[in-house]
């Protein structure tokens, strides 16, 4: 945790000194991607009718993802880049249990992961045909992770439902990313770019808030806490993943 703290530092110095000298290239930039999910945590879909369950995995990190952007000239071939992410979970995650044959829950989770991130870009030329760059950066990452359930019972000719919402509240991370670009300039002010990247990152739940409950002793916020015999340790959840971007690069200054 330590060297990833220092290395934070470091990056916002040095991005700091390029603001400050004021005479290096600035450009903005916006690209849009999807991601491969490196891990999850596993969901089972319980059905009586059937000799086996169905498996699904969450992963914050997989999804559509957006990025917007700045990067700084540092010198000839080096870059520092300033980077907001956002990724949506898409498709949602929806578990259907059937404990029985008359009850079926269906639970639907939607989540997203937004990241503010400061990298490193030494840049070259491949072959002499292409222009590319690759780096690392560092970034604070946060998650949201919420939840709706909806239970439906028929017997005969009656059907009742009963429904159960919530959220899982998460710490923020710090975590770390890669990538190996392309340019493909359109203008001398105007670039497009394709990328393959990673983020490294996880989250640990701090505590479970559930807004709305057929039970009403149910409503509430259950924390995580580590070694502690009254509440459950804190889950870690995996939010790394693969990532392809494809976007936009304009000169500014």
């Amino acid at each position: 945790m330590k060297r990833i703290i220092y290395a934070a530092a470091a990056v916002a110095m040095i991005t700091a000194n390029i603001v400050a000298e004021g005479d290096e290239k600035i450009s903005l930039l916006g690209s849009i991607g999807f991601g491969a999910g490196i891990g999850g945590n596993v969901y089972s879909s319980d059905d009586a009718t059937k000799p086996s369950a169905e498996t699904k995995y969450f992963n914050y990190g997989k999804g559509l993802k957006f990025d917007f952007g700045a990067r700084f000239g540092l010198a000839d071939n080096l870059k520092a880049q300033a980077d907001f992410d956002i990724s949506f979970n898409v498709p949602k995650l929806e578990i259907v249990n059937k404990p029985i044959a008359t009850t079926t829950e269906t639970t639907k989770f939607s989540s997203s992961m937004f990241g503010i991130k400061a990298k490193i870009i030494p840049e070259f030329e491949f072959l002499e045909l292409i222009n590319m760059y690759t780096g690392v950066g560092i970034g604070l990452y946060w998650g949201t992770f919420k939840y709706e359930s909806k239970t439906s019972t028929t017997i005969g000719s009656i059907t009742t439902s009963s429904e159960r919402e919530g959220k899982f509240v998460a710490a923020p991370s710090l975590g770390l990313s890669g990538f190996l670009g392309a340019d493909f300039p359109l203008s001398s002010k105007l670039t497009l770019f394709g990328e393959l990247g990673f983020d490294a990152v996880s989250f640990r739940w701090k505590k479970e808030v559930v807004e709305k409950s057929p039970v009403a002793s149910e409503v509430g916020t259950r924390n995580y806490e580590k070694d502690d015999p009254n509440n459950l340790p804190p889950p870690k959840v995996p939010a790394s993943n693969w990532q392809l971007r494809v976007g936009v690069r304009m000169g500014v200054l």
